[in-house]
């Protein structure tokens, strides 16, 4: 089991659209996932333990844990490579 941090600017909207994208995709690539969704504050208290960060805004911290841009998820543009990252990091 793979966990997956979404994070966003408040924990609300784009993160939910985002781990629903993101559990599809690891679902259908045969990854099974525990995705959890914060506040981008809350990453250096919650990216402990985590296999990949993906955040709807920029950071540049270093969590010591792939980070992923994941606004594609929610614009729509460029998911196919945001997608590829987010499969990259896991396996």
């Amino acid at each position: 089991m793979k966990k997956i941090v979404v994070a966003c600017a408040g924990a609300v909207l784009t993160s939910i659209i985002a781990a629903d994208r993101i559990t599809e995709l690891c679902r259908g690539a045969g990854i099974p996932v525990d995705i959890q969704r914060c506040t981008v504050d809350e990453l250096p208290t919650r990216a402990a333990g985590a296999d990949l960060i993906v955040c709807t805004v920029r950071v540049t911290d270093d969590w010591g844990v792939p980070v992923v841009y994941g606004a594609p998820f929610i614009t729509g543009q460029d998911v196919a490579t945001t997608e590829d990252e987010v499969l990259a990091a896991l396996r």
